[in-house]
């Protein structure tokens, strides 16, 4: 797991824990993975950098989503129509969304599970590699999912595609 220090405040925050991870890590730009389809040069610390923008900012919209979630909680966070009776329909809306904002909240937790995994992997030497079938992961995938741990086709065959 690779903790966030300090609070959010835009790129300050990714700069600050970008200086600390790498302070304590070796500096290799690029390492050959070696899939099922051969060997190919990767740029590990691109996808490192991109990994890293994506945990802070993902940390940022948590961070803003629990003062949300604490804001409603208070009740302070009632519309100004509270003092009037309110249809039990409302009431039911009102947990409905509070429902939604924690599913979402640990949505992204689960995110930054998978972008702590995919640091680890780029740490261990396998970032690039699927974990299902041993191939390499496109370059194109990891460009637009640079968490993604499997390939396309292995991807499809767990989702049932």
């Amino acid at each position: 797991m690779y903790p966030l220090r300090g609070s959010y405040s835009g790129g300050i925050l990714v700069w600050t824990f970008l200086q600390e991870y790498s302070a304590n890590q070796p500096t290799r730009d690029t390492y050959d993975v070696m899939g099922g389809n051969g060997m190919r040069k990767l740029d590990v610390e691109k996808y490192r950098t991109l990994l890293l923008q994506e945990r802070a900012r993902i940390h940022g919209d948590i961070e803003a989503l629990d003062d949300s979630i604490s804001y409603d909680d208070t009740g302070t966070g009632q519309s100004e129509l509270a003092d009037y009776d309110q249809h039990p329909a409302d009431a039911g809306t009102d947990t409905f969304e509070k429902e939604k904002d924690l599913a979402v909240r640990d949505n992204w937790r689960g995110i930054i599970g998978q972008i702590d995994e995919a640091l680890g992997k780029i740490d261990r030497g396998t970032y690039g590699i699927c974990d299902r079938c041993g191939r390499e992961i496109s370059e194109a995938r990891l460009g637009a999912n640079p968490h993604a741990i499997y390939c396309v086709d292995c991807q499809g065959m767990i989702e049932g595609r």
